[in-house]
């Protein structure tokens, strides 16, 4: 298996940190070859990156989209209730 996978609930300091990571050496596992589809898919995945901070987030277009439709799904589902701050 892969070194970089923990293989057990005492390996947990070695996390992948990347989605390719979980399949590095592909052909050394005992798991199938990825498709060259599904490689090409996991690459672009893989340069992906997750803000840091909330400005760096709220600067870019798709993490602000991201915001609006995580806070859109909270409301529809009723999670919380808006309220005027106290005086």
């Amino acid at each position: 298996m892969c070194s970089a996978v923990p293989t057990s609930s005492s390996n947990l300091s070695c996390c992948p940190t990347t989605i390719t990571s979980v399949c590095c050496h592909a052909s050394t596992t005992h798991h199938p070859v990825l498709s060259p589809h599904s490689q090409t898919l996991l690459q672009t995945l893989d340069t992906v990156t997750e803000p840091l901070t909330y400005s760096e987030a709220a600067s870019q277009p798709i993490w602000q989209e991201a915001m609006q439709s995580e806070f859109a799904a909270l409301d529809a589902n009723h999670t919380w209730d808006l309220v005027p701050l106290p005086p």
